[in-house]
């Protein structure tokens, strides 16, 4: 690939056919994991674009409140752009995000839980990408094109959830970008390239040695799958009374939890953000409606962990969702199974 750009990238129509080629040989690679999603949830690029392309499993809220008139609560805006997940969206905190992902990234965060928590990359992407920049201010054959392709991944990246995975085509687009560049440019750029690689391996030595030490424990000694989520999820004894007791007739309301693959029983899911839910009960606005609705979609059963149980009753200070979400739990919802 590398080779077949540095002959094209003087033919902006060449540079042009090129990149529809790299594009290209991405999908194909990645073509059986978005058929693998599409044979398994109807949708080809799970767990994105749920909104749009619904798995069978998944909690449909344009069906579910059909007819329903009113405003939601809470729009699906806010919980996407939210401190619940990644470094924060603040104009400061996206400004600082790639620095804080090369420098000053680190696991679950004491006071923000989920905030730096996939870890951190070395600098040397911001080192690439960076000269990208520079060389495209200067009409570098090929850099402007690299920008492009480039851009949608850091969006993505930056004004979602800051997960490191959604940051790796931006690391392997910065790899080529310097074989490609640091050739062109000659010694100089090769010598800061490696004066880099010396700098960053201390960040990225403790990152890999603390992500070694969570995980070293439980390779040295190994148990079953059953075992070892009985002891660490905590919600694992839950699916499995569910899966024990509960007939293929049945099906369960997973609320919040995440780890749905679990369950043998048919489920609807809500997702991960709690605002499908609260909008669901404030709109129903009594626990009759509420009944009638679910048990018109087949919910025989309500999955709820703990986490979920906070978020619903401490932080939504509402009372069209309160007083028919409090009701369900005191009166309507009888507790069948509760784990420890």
């Amino acid at each position: 690939v590398q080779v077949k750009f540095s002959e094209a990238k003087k033919n902006p129509i060449s540079r042009g056919w090129f990149f529809l080629g790299v594009f290209l040989g991405f999908f194909l690679v990645s073509s059986p994991f978005y058929l693998r999603n599409l044979i398994l949830t109807g949708n080809p690029i799970f767990p994105h674009g749920n909104p749009l392309i619904k798995p069978s499993f998944m909690w449909d809220s344009g069906k579910i409140l059909e007819g329903i008139p009113g405003e939601d609560l809470v729009p699906f805006q806010k919980q996407i752009l939210t401190d619940r997940f990644g470094m924060g969206h603040e104009p400061l905190d996206l400004l600082l995000a790639p620095w804080n992902v090369s420098m000053n990234s680190h696991f679950h965060d004491e006071k923000w839980a989920l905030r730096f928590f996939d870890g951190q990359i070395s600098f040397i992407p911001l080192l690439s990408w960076g000269l990208c920049i520079l060389l495209a201010i200067y009409a570098y054959p090929g850099a402007r094109e690299f920008l492009a392709l480039g851009l949608p991944f850091w969006l993505f990246w930056v004004l979602g959830s800051h997960q490191l995975r959604h940051l790796m085509p931006l690391v392997a687009i910065g790899a080529f970008l310097f074989g490609e560049f640091g050739e062109s440019l000659g010694k100089r750029v090769s010598i800061i390239f490696w004066i880099a690689v010396i700098i960053s391996m201390p960040w990225t030595g403790e990152a890999l040695i603390e992500r070694f030490n969570r995980t070293a424990t439980v390779v040295a000694h190994p148990e079953s799958v059953s075992e070892y989520l009985s002891k660490h999820f905590t919600s694992f004894s839950a699916i499995q009374w569910a899966n024990r007791n509960l007939s293929s007739e049945s099906k369960v309301l997973v609320l919040l939890e995440e780890r749905t693959f679990l369950f043998d029983v048919p489920y609807i899911w809500t997702g991960i953000y709690p605002h499908w839910w609260i909008n669901f009960v404030f709109r129903c606005g009594s626990i009759e409606k509420i009944e009638e609705i679910l048990k018109k979609f087949g919910v025989t059963h309500i999955f709820l962990p703990i986490y979920g149980l906070r978020v619903f009753s401490e932080g939504v200070s509402e009372p069209g969702f309160l007083t028919p979400w409090k009701g369900l739990l005191q009166t309507a919802w009888k507790p069948i199974f509760q784990d420890q």
